[in-house]
């Protein structure tokens, strides 16, 4: 699908719009599982004042993203992670799609947000124009296929998983796109509060 020649802007946007459809359910089931497959830490309980979140509790969040404490989460026998980030790779390629349509097509996250097939409009009518040079490359899922049994260290599990949770938290439509400022429309957004994944029904 990253190689159709698509002509007008509807093709490639319906395409962005499965993906998301697929990636709120799926992809959100399979971070729940790594964070399922890490051992335990305990949260930080202090709240600030007026129900703001404290600076340790912050802090907490911002080290879920970081490469040095998770690998510290991966218990001795990394199976159950492993098998996570082999069944994450269909989510990532699909990531990696609909990363690869916006840049080829010069589509911003709000443009891609506000389209429905069940509300057609003419301005998607619009014959596209390719940007030279966007190569689709998903590297890690391709690592994946040719070296299935290639024992992996914890460093680099945690990055593969850092690089499918980055992905998925852009799920979320920038607010600051230009193109499409002042205009709210468009289908519900496939994560929630706080960049909680949810399905398009609206379940967290």
């Amino acid at each position: 699908m990253a190689h159709f020649p698509y002509s007008v802007q509807e093709e490639p946007l319906f395409v962005i719009y499965h993906i998301d459809t697929i990636l709120s359910v799926t992809g959100a089931n399979l971070l729940h599982s790594f964070k399922e497959a890490m051992t335990t830490q305990a949260k930080p309980t202090v709240e600030g004042v007026d129900n703001v979140p404290s600076v340790q509790e912050n802090e907490y969040e911002e080290e879920e993203t970081l490469e040095s404490v998770l690998v510290g989460r991966i218990p001795p026998d990394p199976t159950i992670f492993e098998k996570c980030c082999v069944s994450s790779q269909g989510c990532l390629l699909l990531l990696y799609l609909k990363q690869h349509l916006k840049e080829l097509y010069g589509f911003s996250d709000s443009k891609c947000h506000k389209y429905s097939p069940s509300e057609p409009t003419k301005a998607y009518d619009k014959t596209v124009s390719r940007k030279v040079g966007v190569v689709f490359n998903p590297e890690q899922v391709l690592r994946y296929v040719e070296e299935p049994d290639a024992v992996s260290s914890h460093e680099q599990l945690v990055r593969d998983y850092l690089e499918f949770k980055c992905l998925m938290m852009k799920l979320d439509p920038s607010e600051e796109d230009s193109d499409d400022s002042g205009n709210n429309g468009g289908r519900e957004s496939p994560t929630g509060e706080a960049g909680q994944v949810v399905d398009l029904e609206g379940k967290r």
